[in-house]
């Protein structure tokens, strides 16, 4: 049985009712009576040193008392704020109640759900792969606002690298024919980085594939976890563990030293490049990110994207139009084979 806590539900100072997070006025705003109050907003967000003994999500529940209509509000561990189903009220998670990390900043959502809807049909207009019928009148049934968990990394490496690329060149030759033939660069050295904000999801509402579709978020925005900011959304707890959040974030990190790499030189294509990467100066936060879930029907068929909460960025998982891909394929085999049928005149 979880033990029962108290709320933290701030009520209206003027009519009692509940307020909620405006982000159309950026302040607390209550819905019964129009009332606003200004949210202090604090610009500092802690970084840790990265240790991966640190404390880890465990697996209880919690029960809020919601202090408005006193129903107890059963939350699970990965949930740090939720609406009361009796009264629709927020109910928030204190800080000094959550288990294992606690978050350390937080980007405010920039717009509400109405602007959410009218983005989302702006967006789409541009995604050529879409049924035509979806683009003009998308069947949305629901919106929701989460704040996803997220660890943000930073780190210096210093990386030696040796490696071989290979480029392709062609050339015509004494009987007038078209040859291609390719030479060889064997590459070494070293570059150094500095790596900030690599951002891995924690949670599972969503997948780090999902979170790299709505990316970027502007960090500029980034302040001090405020509870006032998440009353009226939802809030994911992270549920993955930071030893291995931070492991995935290495990769990535590994990935982008790759890239830098090979940037600096002109290539076709790549026989092997060894990599040997040094980490310093290794830090974290634990920050919680603005996302819109919205629930699409079409054609019976059931459809759950995401919305970058800040930007209006919309991800995958749309309807796709079988005539539009079938004739888009069509038209590179066409291009394939003409510019074969091309070479093939040119050589001859």
């Amino acid at each position: 049985m979880s033990k029962i806590i108290e709320g933290g539900n701030k009520g209206c100072k003027n009519c009692g009712g509940s307020i909620e997070f405006s982000p159309s006025f950026n302040c607390l705003w209550c819905e019964k009576c129009g009332s606003k109050s200004t949210i202090i907003k604090n610009d500092y967000v802690a970084l840790h040193e990265y240790n991966s003994t640190l404390d880890n999500p465990s697996k209880t529940t919690v029960t809020i008392r919601c202090e408005k209509c006193g129903a107890n509000v059963v939350v699970y561990n990965n949930v740090h704020a939720a609406v009361c189903p009796y009264c629709k009220s927020s109910v928030v998670l204190a800080l000094e109640h959550m288990q294992g990390l606690k978050p350390d900043g937080i980007i405010p959502f920039a717009f509400d759900k109405n602007r959410a809807r009218g983005l989302f049909k702006e967006n789409i207009k541009s995604k050529w792969f879409l049924p035509n019928k979806f683009k003009k009148d998308p069947l949305i049934k629901n919106i929701k606002g989460i704040y996803i968990p997220s660890f943000s990394f930073n780190q210096l490496t210093t990386s030696s690298y040796n490696g071989r690329l290979g480029q392709n060149h062609t050339a015509t030759d004494g009987s007038g024919k078209m040859r291609t033939y390719t030479t060889y660069r064997n590459i070494s050295g070293s570059i150094n980085l500095d790596h900030k904000n690599i951002f891995i999801e924690s949670g599972s509402q969503i997948s780090q594939a999902q979170l790299e579709q709505i990316k970027p978020y502007d960090t500029r925005a980034f302040c001090g976890y405020n509870e006032d900011f998440v009353r009226g959304f939802s809030v994911e707890y992270y549920t993955d563990r930071l030893e291995d959040c931070k492991k995935q974030g290495d990769l990535m990190i590994d990935n982008i030293i790759r890239s830098s790499i090979l940037r600096q030189y002109q290539y076709d294509f790549v026989s092997y490049l060894n990599v040997s990467t040094s980490r310093s100066q290794e830090t974290f936060s634990y920050l919680i990110l603005p996302t819109y879930q919205i629930e699409l029907t079409y054609k019976d068929k059931k459809y759950l994207t995401l919305m970058n909460g800040q930007t209006g960025k919309v991800g995958s998982n749309l309807p796709r139009s079988g005539v539009k891909i079938t004739f888009f394929v069509l038209g590179l085999l066409l291009i394939f084979l003409l510019v074969t049928l091309g070479l093939f005149f040119i050589v001859q």
